[in-house]
């Protein structure tokens, strides 16, 4: 039976032409019903919508919280970056979760660090996720320091993927590597070599993640669908909704961490769902450091143990 598809995204056109990303309704529904486990959701939760509807964070913003009983807060478009609107807003309205890509983010931090009245402001929020860029480890840290009641969350993932489906909640003990996270139920993580294989603890390689979550390739585009979600090599059976992988880390605990702390981006490939990959080439993008746009530099990623424990299953 053809699975239900139930929204596309374009990509950035950072590799080339946009292609439009269909995503499938099954991996949204998954994305969604971790969401409410992993944020211990009750029906209270007032998300601020951070983020363009152009970007698929979007969608959870919007939609997740109508899943829960709780409420979306839409701030005055085209203000997302005007921070001392968003800290307005935020406490105003009582917003407890919201997202933010890790160059706002830090500069968030730096506007409230040491303004006593707008860390009040931000004392509603429960639940940060940061993601989009790697993420700013000192800023994490200090906001950690300046809001103890607030959680944050490194979330990883591409357009194809329902949005993102690794977590990793940041605590002191992270210091300076920050990990990307483990992959959410029904999906795997893998860090494979330039012929697919998965490689053994504290090698160098490339991310391999898929699973419930892997979209359905692009959107009339049947050439760029076929070139990038070819078989996963190293599965002997296709995958339904399980997955064989559910953490690959450098410290066993999380799917991976970059290799240095300068890298902003992995050549990455995607498995998953069946009979897909989907991969992406060396990609170079811009990030604001120090008011100016310079190109992200390349990253690496270092697995932990290989053969990893049974995957987390929930309906």
């Amino acid at each position: 039976m053809r699975l239900l598809r139930i929204y596309g995204i374009f990509t950035s056109g950072t590799t080339g032409v946009p292609k439009c990303a269909l995503n499938r309704h099954g991996g949204l529904a998954k994305r969604f019903a971790f969401m409410t486990r992993y944020f211990a959701a009750t029906g209270d939760e007032i998300v601020l919508q951070n983020s363009g509807h152009t970007y698929d964070s979007s969608l959870w913003q919007l939609c997740w919280p109508l899943t829960t009983g709780g409420r979306t807060v839409l701030p005055v478009q085209g203000e997302f970056l005007n921070l001392h609107r968003t800290i307005d807003t935020i406490a105003h309205y009582g917003v407890t979760a919201t997202d933010f890509v890790s160059s706002i983010f830090s500069a968030l931090v730096a506007t409230v660090d040491g303004d006593e009245r707008a860390q009040r402001k931000l004392s509603c929020l429960r639940h940060v996720v940061v993601g989009g860029e790697e993420i700013n480890p000192r800023a994490v840290h200090r906001m950690r320091e300046l809001l103890p009641g607030l959680r944050v969350t490194n979330g990883y993932g591409p357009t194809e993927t329902s949005i993102g489906m690794i977590f990793h909640p940041v605590s002191a003990s992270d210091g300076e590597t920050i990990p990307l996270g483990r992959p959410i139920d029904n999906c795997f993580a893998v860090i494979v070599d330039d012929e697919l294989r998965p490689l053994p603890a504290g090698t160098v390689g490339e991310i391999a993640i898929g699973g419930a979550c892997l979209g359905a390739g692009y959107h009339a585009n049947p050439e760029a669908t076929a070139a990038v979600f070819p078989p996963p090599p190293f599965l002997t059976s296709r995958l339904v909704i399980g997955s064989i992988c559910p953490g690959i880390s450098a410290t066993s605990t999380t799917a991976a961490c970059f290799t240095s702390p300068a890298a902003r981006t992995s050549r990455s490939r995607w498995a998953g769902s069946g009979s897909s990959w989907a991969r992406s080439r060396w990609r170079r993008r811009p990030a604001l450091v120090s008011g100016k746009r310079s190109p992200w530099s390349r990253g690496r990623v270092r697995p932990g143990p290989w053969p990893c424990s049974p995957p987390v299953a929930r309906r």
